[in-house]
């Protein structure tokens, strides 16, 4: 059952988020070989089930195949470009936002011209903006997918697959789909350093993405042995994790942002 129907849906998502059941989180991303803060994953998560047989820790999981999925990509996208907008009247320009997107949204025929007036309007550096790609497409739609990632890398706009690896069409997707960045599935970091078997997953997938001339974001660096063991394979990679940082609320962003002074 979806968590929102029909003509409610922008109404229950406003009032969600008026009532703080809902709000905009951000995971920090750290550059691991400069051990600088290079960008965040944008979010939007609530702060307690309103089913209580859906337990979901991101709204985007609740909403992706719901009929709220149009408003709740315009939502996020709209505050991704003010975020967006405000580093860079600040100074900060080496900061990159990363929006989950549904497949399904991707391949709707106004999406890339959303993100173009998204980018006219707010006078963006399309660089600085990437759409994550966060469900397995089914194979009828690959081709369509395919065209949607080329027009919207065409204007710019950086283009990742989320879980990369364990899935069967991984490495159909990585060829066919006009990507930049590879995003490893976390399940392999979860049995690293202990298991030598998933870390040689890890760095041959590393290896393949910088061969193929994409940047690799590993997600779920949990422990400090996790995050030493990153940094000794001696690769440009990004990473995300709780270890580096939990997801954070806007006031506590800007926070981290000014008091490291990164750009």
């Amino acid at each position: 059952m979806s968590l929102f129907k029909g003509a409610s849906a922008i109404v229950d998502l406003a009032r969600g988020l008026k009532a703080h059941d809902f709000f905009f989180a951000y995971r920090p991303r750290l550059r691991i070989r400069e051990r600088k803060l290079c960008g965040f994953e944008l979010t939007m998560q609530r702060q307690r089930p309103l089913d209580s047989s859906r337990d979901c820790a991101s709204l985007s999981d609740a909403v992706a195949e719901s009929a709220a999925s149009d408003n709740f990509t315009d939502l996020i996208l709209e505050t991704a470009g003010r975020h967006l907008s405000h580093w860079k009247q600040e100074g900060r320009t080496g900061l990159t936002l990363s929006v989950n997107i549904p497949t399904s949204e991707l391949v709707q025929a106004d999406l890339p011209g959303k993100l173009k007036s998204l980018v006219v309007a707010h006078k963006l550096n399309p660089r600085r903006l990437q759409i994550t790609l966060t469900e397995t497409p089914l194979a009828s739609s690959v081709d369509e997918l395919a065209d949607a990632t080329e027009l919207v890398q065409a204007m710019g706009v950086g283009i990742a697959l989320h879980g990369f690896g364990p899935r069967q069409n991984s490495l159909a997707l990585l060829h066919q789909l006009a990507l930049d960045t590879l995003r490893i599935d976390r399940c392999y970091m979860s049995n690293v350093p202990e298991d030598p078997e998933s870390g040689i997953i890890l760095e041959t997938c590393i290896k393949l993405g910088h061969r193929l001339g994409k940047r690799v974001v590993l997600d779920g660096i949990e422990t400090e042995a996790q995050f030493t063991w990153v940094h000794e394979i001696h690769e440009d990679i990004d990473c995300q994790g709780s270890h580096i940082s939990e997801a954070l609320q806007a006031p506590l962003l800007e926070a981290l942002i000014s008091l490291r002074r990164y750009t």
